[in-house]
């Protein structure tokens, strides 16, 4: 539904409700429920208290890249910067960045850019590493 919302671009206060209803959920929402609440939120350009630090306190082991990326690219468009969440996304982005295809990687590529978030030696090596080995794969 919040999916839905986001993409006929339609602020309604329903989205906010879905938002503030599932913050003290959130631990029972699968990671692609919580991936496409966050990217309708942040299409809406819309902030739900709580929300980001709900999704902090989510555990985020073995968590499809896909859904990490579009959380951080959440975070990117409402240049919200929750270091804790940020790291926890990251730990399993990397461990799986032989899975990560060119458009995973350079949404999260932009979203630590936008946030400008100081990354380790050790994540810029990761992400050094998937570009140049999908470097072919990336559309111009």
């Amino acid at each position: 539904m919040a999916w839905s919302f986001a993409r006929l671009k339609l602020f309604h206060p329903a989205l906010q409700s879905i938002a503030l209803e599932v913050v003290p959920r959130m631990h029972e929402l699968k990671p692609q429920e919580a991936a496409n609440i966050s990217w309708a939120l942040a299409t809406l350009k819309m902030h739900v208290p709580g929300y980001m630090e709900a999704l902090e306190s989510r555990g985020w082991e073995e968590v499809d890249p896909r859904n990490v990326s579009n959380i951080l690219w959440s975070c990117g468009m409402l240049s919200i910067v929750n270091e804790p969440l940020i790291d926890a996304l990251l730990s399993p982005w990397c461990q799986r960045q032989k899975e990560l295809g060119p458009q995973t990687l350079a949404n999260t590529l932009w979203a630590v850019a936008t946030m400008q978030y100081d990354l380790s030696e050790d994540l810029v090596q990761v992400m050094v590493t998937s570009v140049t080995h999908r470097i072919w794969e990336f559309k111009q």
